[in-house]
């Protein structure tokens, strides 16, 4: 295990640094960062409808596409970020491990911090950090927020997350689910602070690896990878704007939205969003549904020929397959 540190706050970069260390590292490791305001949205997530576009341009909040599944995350500064980089044994990566190993850091520095849910961190009853993850090649990526501070007026007006996900959480907004981190530590304590006590901490956690900086060879490929992935416009838009019949549904595994277009008795066109995860994308689920007959019998014979766990974690073809009926019902 080793620990990186890394002052940068370009938010392309540091993704792009987590990706050619999990290219070039034999050992697992553990890193913290820091990105300026921007918004960064999960893998899978329909970014328009997602995001207030207009919103996010006239504040001047870059948005930037991750690798891994979830929500989307808004961050004005004050938000820590840290990853887990590991050797991937081809078992379902169990967020717990990690956001319990988080959770215990807090709250040696004095958060009331709890683990719980699909990969959520909370403390007095709201959620300070949420945790995705994706694998690239030999290596899992598993990646954390730690809400130290928010401007949660920003935060309502750049995202709209699905009224399904609200509800499943059991809060009106996006505003009244969240808390910071700050608002549990002694007054002036500020987010540097913060980071330095709460590394400290993982530090002890892990056995107290050594610590280094990424070198300029790493530094170099994470601004390849960059330019190539994180700063591309059609990394960022890389379905378009959906198009056809939309249903929506709330799964242990997320929300899951579906666009569908058919012509006579046969899909046409398929689209899967949604907050979920995945190790293996969507792509050839929504292949394997093209020219199938739009019923839903098919179309969960279709799905069923598929591992679907592998595909949207936490649903199953009888279920893809109703929702997909759905679709089918409205364009009736």
């Amino acid at each position: 295990m080793l620990i990186f540190e890394h002052g940068g706050r370009d938010p392309y970069l540091n993704l792009a640094i987590e990706d050619a260390l999990a290219d070039s590292l034999a050992e697992d490791c553990f890193l913290t960062w820091r990105v300026e305001p921007s918004l960064v949205i999960g893998r899978y997530q329909d970014i328009f409808a997602e995001v207030d576009l207009p919103e996010a341009r006239r504040l001047g909040v870059p948005v930037v596409r991750r690798r891994s599944g979830g929500g989307a995350v808004y961050n004005d500064g004050e938000t820590l970020f840290y990853t887990f980089i590991v050797n991937y044994h081809g078992k379902r990566l169990e967020f717990g491990e990690y956001t319990e190993i988080a959770a215990e850091a807090l709250r040696r520095v004095g958060v009331p911090a709890l683990a719980g849910g699909r990969n959520d961190i909370s403390a007095d009853g709201r959620k300070i950090s949420g945790c995705a993850a994706f694998v690239s090649g030999e290596k899992a990526v598993v990646h954390g927020t730690l809400l130290f501070g928010c401007d949660t007026g920003r935060l309502a007006a750049l995202l709209r997350p699905s009224p399904l996900k609200l509800a499943a959480k059991g809060v009106p907004s996006v505003r009244g689910r969240v808390g910071e981190i700050k608002d549990f530590l002694a007054p002036g304590t500020t987010i540097d602070d913060f980071r330095r006590e709460f590394c400290d901490e993982m530090r002890r956690a892990l056995g107290s690896p050594p610590v280094c900086a990424p070198d300029e060879e790493l530094m170099r490929a994470a601004d390849a990878i960059a330019a190539a992935r994180y700063r591309d416009s059609q990394w960022l838009y890389v379905r378009g704007k959906p198009d056809g019949v939309r249903a929506e549904a709330r799964f242990p595994g997320g929300t899951v939205v579906v666009w569908l277009r058919a012509a006579g008795s046969v899909i046409t066109d398929l689209s899967i969003y949604g907050d979920f995860f995945s190790k293996n994308g969507v792509d050839a689920v929504e292949k394997a549904l093209i020219g199938v007959k739009c019923q839903e019998t098919d179309i969960a014979n279709a799905l069923g020929r598929l591992d679907l766990e592998q595909y949207i974690e936490g649903v199953g073809a009888e279920e893809l397959a109703g929702l997909l009926g759905q679709c089918l019902a409205h364009q009736q």
